[in-house]
Formats: C-alpha cells, sequence, structure tokens
C-alpha cells in the first residue's frame, strides 16, 4: 500500500510552498521572515515534537504500520510521520487530526495551570521565596503556548482527512465527521493570515473564560497548585 507523509509546511509564508511561485515581497522582507519563521520553530520545537508524537500514537493505537519518523529539523516540512495508508476511514481521520485534540488539551491544561498561578500568586518578584513560582509561571505559560502554536493540523493533514470524507461519502462516519474535517480544512487554509496565532489567542481566551466561570475548576486548579508548591 502507497505511504502517506504528514508534514507541517512553513507557516510563514502566504502560500502553500510546495507551489512554485515567485517571491511576494522583497529579499529583505523575505530574509525578515525566514528568520521569524526560525525563532518561532526554536521557540514552540515542544509543541511540534508533541504534533508529531500524535501522529505516531495514533498510528500505534490503531495498529497502522509507522514507515520513519522525523519528530522535529529544521527544514520543510519540520517534521512528519510516514505510514502505511489505514484501511479504514476512522483510522485515517484519527491519524490526521489526533495532534489538534492532543495539543489543544495540554495547551488548555498548561494555560489554565498558568491562570491559576496569577490568581494565587500574581506575578511573582524575582526572589527565592517565589523561585519556583515563577519558574512554575514562565514554564506553563512557554510550553501552553508551544503546544497550541502547533495545534492547528498542516494543509497535508487536512488534505488526508478531506480526500478521506470524500472518497467514503455519503457512509453514516463520513457525515458525522464532515463538520469537523470542513472546520480543520479551512483553518488549514489561513495560514496566510497567522492562524495559529489567531487560534493560540482563542483558546488561552477561552481557557481564561472558563477558568472565571467554573468554580469546580478553580477549586481543582488550585488545590493542585497548592499540592505542587509543597513538593
Amino acid at each position: 500500500m502507497p505511504d502517506r507523509r504528514t508534514r507541517r509546511g512553513d507557516r510563514s509564508r502566504p502560500r502553500d510552498s510546495r507551489r512554485q511561485q515567485p517571491p511576494a515581497h522583497h529579499p529583505w522582507i523575505e530574509s525578515i521572515l525566514i528568520c521569524h519563521s526560525y525563532l518561532i520553530l526554536t521557540v514552540t520545537c515542544v509543541g511540534q515534537i508533541l504534533h508529531e508524537y500524535a501522529h505516531k500514537r495514533a498510528c500505534e493505537y490503531l495498529d497502522v504500520t509507522v514507515e520513519d519518523v522525523c519528530y522535529f529539523r529544521f527544514a520543510v516540512p519540520p517534521g512528519y510521520v510516514s505510514y502505511r495508508t489505514p484501511r479504514y476511514y476512522r483510522d485515517r481521520v484519527g491519524i490526521a487530526l489526533a495532534p489538534i485534540f492532543s495539543n489543544t488539551l495540554i495547551a488548555a491544561v498548561l494555560l489554565c495551570g498558568m491562570i491559576g498561578g496569577l490568581d494565587r500568586w500574581g506575578i511573582p518578584p524575582l526572589s527565592a521565596d517565589f523561585f519556583r513560582a515563577w519558574i512554575g509561571f514562565i514554564g506553563t505559560g512557554w510550553l501552553g503556548f508551544a503546544c497550541a502554536m502547533h495545534a492547528v493540523p498542516s494543509r497535508d493533514d487536512a488534505n488526508l482527512a478531506w480526500e478521506a470524507t470524500v472518497e467514503q461519502f455519503p457512509a453514516i462516519g463520513t457525515v458525522l465527521a464532515l463538520p469537523l474535517v470542513v472546520i480543520v480544512y479551512t483553518l488549514s487554509r489561513l495560514d496566510w493570515i497567522g492562524i495559529d496565532y489567531l487560534y493560540t489567542a482563542a483558546l488561552f481566551s477561552g481557557v481564561f473564560s472558563l477558568y472565571h466561570s467554573v468554580p469546580l475548576l478553580q477549586m481543582t486548579v488550585q488545590t493542585l497548585l497548592q499540592l505542587l508548591s509543597g513538593v
């Protein structure tokens, strides 16, 4: 069976990097965009690694053969998972869209912990008493940002899910999954407006609102922070 490879495209470019088109900017602007792309990729490399790991774990869970894995590299794409084409529709869509669920969940938990830390300690001063709180605040915020920045599926991920849905439509599974597939496919096409940043900002806003509107969530987070701070 043919191999399928999931790719994370270069999000700094307004168009699909696979298309051969002339540069849209002057050379010095292109240089700035390239430097920005590598800088963001370096800062958020943890999210990129988790993105590809989610693909790999989904393959293992669904008993799909993994041919090759690259979690992170300074290239286009910055990571990939090569695997045998699954037989079932649910497996094809599940593997392609696994990172949006895993990265979003991890980012939401970390951001929730960061917000809870701000409520508990405020922005900690640089002192020995609050050193662990400071590290926790920076760490959870950075990891949450990194995971959220790589939650939106790449164009290739979305293409795999879309192609599988079109092939199997109108089976009951494709009808049920169609709204999610359409949303993901649309998001993957919005890389030219910085959809990763917008998704991260929307996730942070959603977690912030949820935290302050659900007392049980606040109590749970504060209890966990109290336990962790006592370690």
